[in-house]
């Protein structure tokens, strides 16, 4: 759960997982 990445909390975790997966 990227949620708590707290890099951007307004856009949904779906994107939140993909951003973290591309870096």
């Amino acid at each position: 759960d990227l949620s708590n990445s707290g890099l951007n909390g307004e856009i949904p975790k779906s994107l939140a997982d993909l951003s973290a997966i591309v870096s």
